[in-house]
C-alpha cells in the first residue's frame, strides 16, 4: 500500500486529486496549491481525547466535495501531525485513495500556486469503518505482554516534566518513546524518513517488524 506522494508525481495527474490543505487559514488564503480546498475546523480530527466520529468524519468529508472515490492527497506546513491524522481517519473510515504530500508546504511550493479558494459542491460521504487500526485500553491491558507500546510524544511528556494537557505525567509502563518528529528528516523539506531509517530508529527502541505496537 502506498502513503505517500511526491510533487513530482502529483504534478503528472494534479487533476485527479482533491487536494487538502491543511495548514492555517491565514497560511492557505496567502497561497496554496491552485484548486486546493481548505481543511477548516481541528486539523487533528479530535473530538475531546478521541477520534473523530463516523457520522462527523462524513460530514466534514461531505464539507468538502470529497466522496467515498476521491482520489485526495493532503498536506500541511511540513511537521505531518495533520496530514497523518487525516489520513489515519480516512483508512479507518474505510477510504481507498488517500496520501500525503511527501516534504508537505515546501514541496508544495513546486506545483501551480492560487490565492483563489475553489467552489465545492457538497457531497454524502460514506463511511466503511476498517478493523486493526484502532485498539481500546482494554485491550491494551489484556494484552499487555505482547504489544509494543510506543510513546510518539516529547522526551519532556514521556519522563512527566511537561503535562501539556494531560491529567498525569508520565508514560505506561515499558512503552518506548520515539518523538513523532523523529520521522521526518531533512529541514526545511520535512520529508519522511525511508524505511531503512525507521527499522533502524525501531530496533533501537526494541521494537521489530512483527511486533504488534501500540503508538500512543
Amino acid at each position: 500500500m502506498k502513503y505517500l506522494i511526491t510533487s513530482d508525481e502529483l504534478a503528472k495527474n494534479l487533476d485527479e486529486y482533491v487536494i487538502v490543505d491543511a495548514r492555517s487559514r491565514e497560511d492557505y488564503e496567502k497561497s496554496h496549491v491552485e484548486g486546493a480546498v481548505h481543511m477548516s475546523g481541528d486539523p487533528l480530527l479530535k473530538e475531546d481525547d478521541l477520534l473523530i466520529s463516523e457520522e462527523n468524519f462524513a460530514a466534514f468529508m461531505g464539507r468538502l466535495g470529497i466522496d467515498s472515490r476521491s482520489k485526495i492527497v493532503v498536506y500541511d506546513d511540513g511537521n505531518g501531525r495533520a496530514p497523518t491524522r487525516f489520513w489515519f481517519a480516512a483508512k479507518y473510515y474505510g477510504h481507498g485513495d488517500i496520501f500525503v504530500l511527501d516534504g508537505g508546504w515546501h514541496m508544495a511550493l513546486t506545483l501551480p500556486q492560487s490565492t483563489d479558494e475553489p467552489a465545492i459542491n457538497p457531497t454524502i460521504y460514506t463511511t466503511n469503518i476498517t478493523d486493526g487500526y484502532i485498539v481500546t485500553t482494554q485491550y491494551i491491558l489484556d494484552n499487555f505482554n505482547n504489544i509494543k507500546l510506543l510513546d510518539v510524544r516529547t522526551p519532556d511528556e514521556y519522563e512527566g516534566r511537561n503535562l501539556v494537557d494531560n491529567p498525569r505525567g508520565g508514560h505506561i509502563p515499558g512503552a518506548a518513546n520515539i518523538p513523532h518528529t523523529e520521522f521526518l528528516d531533512a529541514d526545511p523539506e520535512h520529508y519522511f524518513m525511508t524505511s531503512d531509517k525507521i527499522t533502524s530508529m525501531m530496533d533501537d527502541a526494541g521494537i521489530s517488524k512483527e511486533d504488534f505496537i501500540g503508538p500512543y
